[in-house]
């Protein structure tokens, strides 16, 4: 089924009593998929936003050199195809209200959420225009918010992307009234704004996100972002989510509860052409590099008796 959307372990320091209930049992990671079944029913199968299983674009990649195991799971994007006619596919947990719910950790509030994922651009991908779209993570609650932009479902979630030129860049939506967005692209360890960090085509990265979400009433919430290891976003004073105003506002019983695998973009794919996934991973604690190391090195140059 397809979506339809306009759409740092150095960790900063808080106090221990700024999250208001606690996060219990599923310490560490609590989901890991890397298609080693070659079952694509497996998971990413919501019986509301978008099946693997039932998508003739998502197959299993036993083919692209430098993937983890066997399998990996390849999006074929195929030339001419329209912006709405890109699958996607959902995996709910935690405390989440729609479902299949993954068995461990349900019903649990994930408030600080760590998410891994490997990723694989085709040589030559096409960004053309960009925004083009890897993961939506976020929060359901008991009710829609269309009020508005993007993803009704949605209370509030952050989008890692990728822009013309193979920009890596992340949004977050609060979807308070008037300013629903903001930008927390890369901002540390060189990058900026002015010096994004940039994709190449050909090649597997390691990503890796944090989501504290902020309390109430506090810009508190945490995003952090890792690329093969190395701390590219740090950011401390995030509004995640805006308590409940009239039409805008979310329930703050909910934690981050969902995973939207997207590859949308705002514009017609342009040529046939794929991005493959590998090893994605749910932790409530840091991660790193253990579902997989950096590319090795290219263009390296041996010098005898050094």
């Amino acid at each position: 089924m397809t979506i339809r959307f306009a759409l740092s372990c150095a960790v900063a320091a808080f106090a221990a009593t700024s999250i208001t209930i606690a996060q219990t049992p599923a310490p560490g990671v609590f989901f890991n998929e890397g298609w080693e079944s070659g079952n694509l029913a497996a998971s990413f199968n919501s019986s509301s936003f978008g099946r693997l299983s039932e998508s003739s674009q998502f197959q299993l990649d036993n083919i692209t050199a430098g993937r983890s195991g066997l399998n990996a799971l390849r999006h074929r994007l195929a030339g001419g195809t329209p912006v709405d006619g890109i699958d996607t596919a959902t995996q709910h947990f935690g405390d989440a209200v729609t479902g299949p719910v993954w068995p461990t950790g349900a019903g649990q509030h994930f408030y600080d959420f760590y998410m891994q994922y490997r990723f694989y651009y085709s040589p030559g991908f096409d960004f053309g225009a960009g925004h083009y779209k890897q993961f939506i993570v976020g929060t359901q609650d008991e009710r829609r918010h269309t009020e508005t932009c993007c993803l009704p479902f949605a209370a509030h979630y952050i989008t890692t992307l990728v822009e013309s030129g193979g920009v890596l860049q992340v949004e977050a939506y609060s979807k308070q009234s008037g300013a629903p967005r903001v930008d927390i692209n890369p901002n540390t360890g060189g990058y900026s704004d002015s010096n994004p960090f940039r994709i190449q085509t050909g090649r597997w990265y390691t990503l890796e996100v944090r989501r504290r979400l902020n309390d109430a009433g506090a810009d508190n919430g945490i995003f952090q972002m890792w690329v093969d290891g190395q701390l590219i976003a740090n950011y401390s004073t995030v509004r995640f989510r805006v308590p409940p105003s009239g039409a805008y506002g979310s329930n703050f019983t909910y934690g981050t509860n969902f995973a939207h695998l997207a590859d949308y973009s705002t514009y017609p794919v342009s040529r046939n052409q794929d991005v493959s996934y590998d090893n994605v991973t749910f932790s409530t604690a840091p991660i790193g590099l253990v579902n997989g190391l950096p590319s090795a090195p290219t263009n390296l140059r041996i010098i005898p008796g050094l």
